[in-house]
């Protein structure tokens, strides 16, 4: 309801503050409430693992965020190696810049048991070091997927495919 203002310093008339004051306490308990939704329903957290996280996760997990921003999806997802170190040839360097996909977007990071606890799925394509517990995680073991530098398209079509079923199972949890 819009209330007519004849000038500025209508706002100091009292039965007007007043009104205002109401108007606005009244959308306190719908923004608490959308609030409350919010928080009741937790971003899917998928975490990408492989031996250096410098190419077949760090290509995973930014194909899987266009992928999943594409089909309406809103989760995050990062990467991590298990021994981080920079091996992206220079080949697939202009490949993947050709695509418009930036592997470097996320820094290098050391895979730690606090990235396991709060992901909500893990898909690792190398062995995990026994070390960190996956047996309360959803945990996908995607290790057939070929070497990105030699064999780009192969793997790149693997992956899409995958890709394609996890976002499809995503979506099918969300709309539990």
């Amino acid at each position: 309801m819009a209330l007519p203002l004849s000038s500025p310093h209508d706002l100091s008339r009292p039965s007007l503050r007043r009104r205002c004051m109401l108007a606005m306490c009244g959308l306190a308990p719908l923004s608490m409430s959308l609030h409350s939704v919010e928080a009741k329903q937790p971003q899917t957290k998928v975490l990408f693992v492989c031996q250096y996280g410098s190419v077949k996760s760090a290509i995973a997990r930014e194909v899987f965020k266009r992928a999943a921003a594409g089909r309406g999806l809103s989760v995050s997802a990062v990467s991590r190696g298990i021994t981080p170190e920079e091996h992206l040839s220079a080949e697939l360097t202009t490949k993947l810049d050709a695509e418009g996909i930036d592997t470097r977007s996320e820094a290098l990071t050391v895979l730690s048991q606090n990235d396991i606890a709060n992901a909500s799925i893990v898909i690792y394509f190398d062995r995990i070091p026994e070390v960190f517990d996956l047996k309360s995680k959803a945990a996908q073991d995607w290790s057939d997927v070929p070497s990105m530098n030699n064999e780009y398209q192969r793997a790149r079509s693997i992956l899409d495919t995958r890709m394609t079923n996890l976002i499809s199972e995503l979506k099918a949890r969300k709309s539990d």
